[in-house]
């Protein structure tokens, strides 16, 4: 392409600009929208409960209280606190004897639980007879 003045390159390249546009109007038109990107999945709900073993102590006793708190359905601020009632208190007890089994102290349980020693006594006492029972 020998091009002997500007006015015929300026000519060319305005033939080459209306090609170029007119072949983007054509791609544009002869395109199908993109598909609609897929739905988000639902977001999971949270969970509300306090978790299980807050405030529990940290160590290898963590893993046997964990199964006894999810079969009662209750969390470790629950049994260590003083209310007494009887649902409360079976878990309390099934806790206690499993911590005794596990070659803790008297002392020492009722420390983690807030209770005395004498009550952790009477609480795996009291456990070893409904096991029996």
């Amino acid at each position: 392409m020998d091009f002997k003045t500007p006015q015929e390159l300026r000519a060319h390249y305005a033939a080459i600009k209306q090609r170029i546009a007119a072949a983007a109007r054509a791609a544009q038109i002869a395109m199908a929208p993109p598909p609609p990107p897929p739905p988000l999945p639902p977001e999971p709900k949270p969970d509300l409960r306090p978790p299980l073993l807050a405030g529990a102590p940290v160590g290898p006793i963590r893993e046997v209280i964990e199964p006894i708190l999810q079969r009662h359905e209750l969390t470790w601020r629950e049994i260590s606190s003083a209310k007494r009632s009887n649902r409360l208190v079976a878990c309390r007890h099934e806790c206690m004897w499993e911590m005794r089994r596990a070659g803790m102290s008297y002392p020492t349980i009722g420390g983690l639980l807030n209770r005395d020693h004498t009550t952790v006594m009477h609480g795996v006492k009291k456990y070893e007879h409904t096991r029996t029972a």
